[in-house]
């Protein structure tokens, strides 16, 4: 899964959530609608010092890229919520 790939899988998703929603809801909505074809190694059950797959960290670094860039508001704790120059994005 690439950089661009990882984007714009965040950003759809949350859209599809309803333009916000929890790290969860997000995450398990890219799974289920299959956003992303994770390669072998991201799917494997290695987990993080959270006990979250390898691929939510990866996800979630992307998201904090797109913070920094202005297309998704952190303002609320576990709140992802897609910003208008994020919906420009897309």
């Amino acid at each position: 899964m690439n950089k661009k790939e990882k984007r714009f899988a965040v950003l759809l998703s949350i859209v599809d959530v309803g333009g916000s929603a929890s790290k969860k809801v997000v995450l398990d909505n890219i799974e289920s609608r299959q956003y992303i074809n994770f390669s072998q190694e991201d799917l494997e059950k290695n987990y993080n010092k959270r006990k979250e797959p390898q691929w939510w960290t990866k996800l979630a670094w992307a998201r904090q890229d797109l913070v920094d860039e202005g297309y998704i508001d952190n303002a609320v704790i576990d709140q992802w919520r897609i910003t208008e120059e994020g919906k420009q994005y897309l």
